[in-house]
């Protein structure tokens, strides 16, 4: 009697374990794969750093390095992640880029660290950066960055230092 219990208990505990995995996998569904990313790294993080690489270039015109071959994204280099293997920085300082920030930066949910400082970045600061309420440390300057700095920018509320000097920037601080 005890062994059929038991059976029955096991059962019923991995009716709901594969009940939690079949909810599991369709919340994965929901985010769109753009690249293979690896088991380590959110998909959604890897769909950021993608439209990032194609959104950004060398000044030579030619990519940035990063391989994109299912790889841990954390060893990349200008990547660094938190002990959840989350983007936690980027560190593209000086590195002769440009190109455009893209909008799915927001993505990026655990960025603390961005130094985007001495580069060719033109365009604006999108809209979405107000959304990583983790960031500490923005750097922008001496970019060619325009438009205006975005209305909520002053709502983050871990945000300590902000670089914005050295850009085209019109209106009033936020």
């Amino acid at each position: 009697m005890k062994v059929l219990v038991l059976v029955a208990a096991v059962l019923l505990v991995g009716a709901r374990i594969g009940v939690a995995e079949e909810g599991k996998e369709e919340e994965e569904e929901e985010v769109e794969v753009k690249v293979e990313c690896s088991a380590i790294n959110e998909q959604s993080e890897c769909n950021a750093i993608f439209d990032f690489f194609h959104a950004v270039h060398k000044e030579d015109g030619s990519p940035l390095d990063w391989p994109f071959d299912g790889s841990n994204m954390c060893m990349w280099a200008g990547l660094a992640c938190n002990r959840e293997m989350k983007i936690s920085k980027v560190d593209l300082h000086d590195h002769k880029l440009a190109g455009t920030i893209p909008d799915s930066i927001g993505d990026l949910n655990n960025l603390q660290r961005a130094y985007l400082t001495s580069n060719k970045f033109h365009g604006t600061i999108p809209r979405t950066v107000t959304s990583i309420k983790s960031l500490k440390y923005l750097d922008l300057a001496h970019n060619q960055m325009s438009g205006t700095i975005p209305d909520h920018i002053g709502d983050l509320e871990n945000l300590q230092w902000l670089y914005l000097n050295s850009n085209k920037f019109t209106g009033s601080i936020p």
